[in-house]
């Protein structure tokens, strides 16, 4: 079984709330299976050095079902997907407010090479769903409005846009897009695991790559006859370093540290990533009026999802019908022309 097969299959088992899989005793084997292929898979994808450590099993079962119950909850969250089309960009007002015109439309979803392949492997699929990030914008500027009975000029106005759109986890139903996507994030969990570790463990050989370094620095401003307060700067940061090297030595990561890190990770997944409701109220031009203007105006409710310390996207599914995929000859074309001289 291939890895997203993996995932796709897990999702599958704990999507609607892990927990009830414990309520009736005729789904506890298949549940601790489950259990226990994800945990192994997550030693497999950050550290498979942990299974040295007795007991890291029964360590690690309660973080994984967290951390997949968590991501299943926070996709489960993200509304219902619309239709993004030329069809419905002026009848639906999400569709007007994320794109700048129909034909935009279609060059965010022709472009992705996911989408394309998709459409591809499944030739009687007539739409696909997909996660859609965007970047929103918000500008001040002066302009004319309506308050009151009352047409005022030069008032201060918040104007928003959205950009940087991106296509993610494209599947042929939006529950196939929402397994995707929980599938992505876990192993964005992970990723950021593996990383860590690795750069816990390349640390200590940095920290004497750089001391190295700074005593060479040193001798050659020393041989330079260098003013005393650059040669002062270079031994104080050699001290430092030092030190840092010493407290390291002292105790350095084991891996019981390291399975520590990966059990908090997990447990804490919401740390790592997050979703958060936003309420719109807009004009059709794009700007934002309070619940009691007189302005004719449109809302809806913006999901945005946070990874790590990574800037907020707005996030929504949203579905895209085959018939509008622009032509691969008309789409490299376009392409090009970005990068002709």
């Amino acid at each position: 079984m291939t890895i997203a097969a993996f995932l796709d299959e897990t999702f599958s088992h704990f999507s609607g709330g892990f927990s009830a899989w414990y309520e009736e005793a005729r789904n506890y084997q298949a549940t601790r299976d489950a259990s226990i292929q994800a945990t192994e898979y997550v030693v497999d994808q950050t550290s498979p050095q942990l299974r040295a450590i007795p007991g890291y099993r029964r360590r690690l079962k309660g973080p994984v079902t967290d951390a997949f119950s968590y991501i299943d909850e926070l996709v489960e969250r993200i509304p219902v997907s619309f239709l993004c089309a030329r069809s419905t960009f002026s009848s639906d007002p999400r569709v007007k407010t994320f794109f700048v015109n129909p034909h935009h439309i279609q060059e965010v979803f022709s472009q992705n090479k996911d989408v394309r392949t998709l459409f591809d492997e499944h030739p009687m699929a007539d739409e696909c769903c997909a996660l859609m990030c965007m970047r929103m914008e918000e500008h001040q500027r002066f302009g004319v409005a309506l308050i009151g009975d009352r047409i005022h000029r030069e008032v201060l106005q918040t104007t928003v846009s959205f950009g940087q759109h991106q296509v993610y986890t494209p599947g042929v139903s939006e529950a196939d897009a929402r397994r995707a996507l929980k599938c992505c994030i876990f192993n964005g969990v992970l990723t950021h695991i593996r990383e860590k570790l690795v750069e816990a463990r390349t640390s200590h050989l940095e920290h004497r790559k750089q001391l190295s370094m700074l005593h060479m620095q040193l001798r050659k401003a020393e041989e330079q006859d260098a003013i005393e307060e650059e040669r002062g700067v270079l031994r104080m940061q050699i001290e430092d370093l030092e030190n840092t090297l010493i407290q390291a030595a002292q105790r350095p990561p084991t891996l019981q540290d390291h399975l520590a890190f990966v059990s908090d990770v997990l447990l804490y997944a919401d740390q790592f990533i997050s979703a958060s409701s936003q309420h719109l109220h807009l004009t059709h031009m794009g700007i934002k009026v309070d619940q009691e203007s007189n302005e004719p105006a449109y809302e809806f409710d913006l999901t945005e999802i946070q990874i790590g310390n990574k800037e907020p996207r707005v996030a929504a599914l949203v579905r895209f019908p085959r018939c509008e995929l622009l032509p691969k000859v008309e789409f490299l074309q376009q392409t090009d022309a970005l990068f002709a001289v």
